[in-house]
């Protein structure tokens, strides 16, 4: 099952795979490519906050936000703290932050 989302007009494709795929790993991101692969052997509230994760490691270096050395802490801190906030509080995202109008949002 593959999906695209934008990242400064940057299209990204997320595909969910096995674990052997992503090594081992929860995920992995090759920006050169557009690519993100989120392993599917996670729970899913797990596999959402690793999406979130790796996005924010596509953020990080397309902004230019920091360091190598402080990267990890930097996205870690941040996707966690999102993840919370976007799941606790989706009806205010919905109507507040996005409009009401979420398709518009959403790539075909």
């Amino acid at each position: 099952m593959e999906k695209k989302i934008k990242i400064n007009e940057i299209e990204f494709n997320i595909s969910f795979v096995n674990n052997e795929y992503c090594q081992n790993n929860m995920a992995k991101t090759v920006s050169m490519s557009g690519n993100i692969f989120v392993n599917t052997n996670l729970k899913e509230d797990i596999r959402a906050n690793t999406l979130l994760h790796e996005i924010m490691h596509v953020i990080y270096h397309n902004y230019s936000i920091g360091t190598p050395e402080e990267e990890e802490k930097i996205v870690e801190s941040f996707s966690n703290g999102l993840f919370a906030f976007l799941r606790q509080n989706q009806n205010f995202v919905i109507e507040e932050l996005l409009g009401n109008k979420k398709d518009k949002y959403i790539i075909s």
